[in-house]
């Protein structure tokens, strides 16, 4: 996903960032048990997301990345 987002222009950014926190949003709401599946790298908005789970289950190859500080 990193790829088209730095094709992405201003606006399109926002539209995905405000995306992803509804995303987050709706997750917190859910009210259901959200677990997440991690194998590989969980980067960006994957890791936001895999943080917003109520559980995460990962493989030994699995590496979180937040690409922000």
């Amino acid at each position: 996903i990193i790829g088209p987002l730095t094709k992405m222009n201003m606006k399109e950014l926002l539209r995905f960032t405000r995306m992803t926190g509804d995303l987050v949003k709706a997750m917190l709401h859910c009210g259901k048990p959200i677990i997440a599946a991690v194998d590989g790298v969980c980067a960006g908005a994957g890791a936001i997301i895999a943080m917003a789970s109520d559980l995460r289950v990962a493989t030994p190859a699995a590496k979180t990345a937040f690409l922000f500080n």
